[in-house]
């Protein structure tokens, strides 16, 4: 069962990369957090039951150095999709920090021979307490072995437990505010993923100080219900994105928006299906009669981001409206209403005695350079060129 359930969650996790890694950043960390969760698995299985002395050669710490990934790339998803921002910064650096330290200290094990490797694999088959004796890494001498197991789940519960407060204060700060209104789903499947998670860390974490304190024939039916929270946490974990195509494959639900003038509600959760249609619609009415009426494209740091808040829209859905809708880059469409603007400055008369530098500057370009590349872009020609040709019909009539 568990050898299934991890090659099944090594294909949930190539889904959700390979049809969220260029859409949403965020699920970059979703898909690695179930890659590392679903490798983790298959290093259980193989410990636990495969029973095969080359497998457990393998498996034994080479991979160890991934697990302290899992909690990291959890956080830091469940920080993109409340901040609705996957961009990382230098300090998030120091979540890696205990992965690259392990890999480190247990390069005297990689450069043993197979051989080694497999006379070890036996003694951990033959002999149960093996593994906490063993010390595989530089960091074993310091903390001693037994204390090396004890880190992984603990590591995962320490980020687990994070989570679950930012979630939490995000939910009592921003309990009215746009980016989960009407996204219910969302809240129910990060309230999934914490409490499987949950479940299957202090699991694994009692299971090892339970198994190594006291005979497990002693306390038989408490290591075995611990066993089965654990197994049920894996088993939720990986199964939960089944009940959640919307996260499988990217697609969000539409939202209820309430309707500024008139007050109503009148969008309802309707599935996949209406996103494509009303919600899309709607982002894009908003989004055409902010730009009409408050024109704030002409802001050097105008941007995708500012365009969301403005609309009240989670980023990512209006980079799915951009994308799949118009077709169109983000970058694009603002170079587009700028160049524009620009257009209409010149035909207007609106910049006589203005240098074309001036003209891109009042159209929100951040410089010449910029300017002269997107009209070019737009109109196929430059911003002198696009003058003059106005000059000379005028000259005409």
């Amino acid at each position: 069962m568990l050898l299934y359930l991890s090659i099944f969650g090594l294909i949930i996790s190539l889904i959700i990369l390979s049809y969220n890694i260029r859409k949403f950043q965020a699920k970059l960390f979703l898909g690695i957090f179930f890659l590392l969760l679903s490798l983790y698995g298959l290093n259980q299985w193989v410990f636990v039951y495969s029973g095969s002395v080359v497998m457990l050669a393998i498996f034994s710490v080479n991979f160890s150095s991934f697990f302290f990934l899992i909690g990291p790339s959890f956080f830091i998803y469940v920080r993109s999709i409340l901040k609705d921002d996957a961009s990382l910064n230098r300090k998030d650096l120091l979540h890696i920090l205990p992965a690259i330290i392990y890999l480190f200290a247990a390069v005297p094990h990689f450069l043993t021979s197979f051989s080694h490797k497999m006379d070890l694999a036996e003694k951990i088959l033959t002999i149960p307490d093996f593994i906490f004796t063993y010390k595989s890494t530089l960091l074993a001498d310091l903390i001693g072995p037994t204390a090396m197991y004890y880190l992984r789940p603990a590591h995962v519960l320490f980020y687990t437990i994070w989570s679950v407060i930012i979630f939490i204060r995000y939910l009592r700060l921003n309990k009215n505010k746009e980016l989960f209104q009407g996204q219910v789903f969302m809240i129910k499947w990060l309230s999934a993923l914490m409490f499987f998670l949950t479940g299957l860390s202090v699991g694994q974490l009692a299971i090892m100080i339970l198994t190594f304190l006291f005979d497990q024939g002693e306390l038989f039916f408490t290591v075995n219900l611990v066993q089965v929270i654990s197994a049920t946490g894996l088993t939720g974990l990986l199964l939960s994105p089944l009940f959640f195509p919307e996260i499988l494959y990217g697609l969000p639900r539409i939202p209820v928006i309430k309707d500024e003038e008139t007050g109503s509600k009148d969008l309802r959760l309707r599935g996949v299906n209406s996103f494509e249609s009303d919600y899309m619609d709607l982002i894009a009415a908003r989004s055409e009669k902010l730009i009409s009426d408050e024109q704030p494209y002409l802001q050097v740091d105008f941007n995708i981001v500012v365009l969301a808040k403005l609309i009240h829209t989670p980023s990512h859905h209006l980079a799915y409206y951009f994308r799949e809708v118009r077709k169109q880059s983000f970058n694009d469409y603002k170079n587009l209403v700028r160049v524009n603007h620009s257009k209409n400055l010149l035909v207007s008369g609106k910049a006589v005695g203005m240098t074309l530098e001036a003209i891109g500057l009042l159209s929100g370009f951040a410089n010449r350079i910029s300017f002269f590349r997107a009209f070019k872009k737009v109109e196929g020609v430059s911003p002198g060129q696009y003058l003059t040709a106005i000059k000379n019909n005028e000259s005409k009539n």
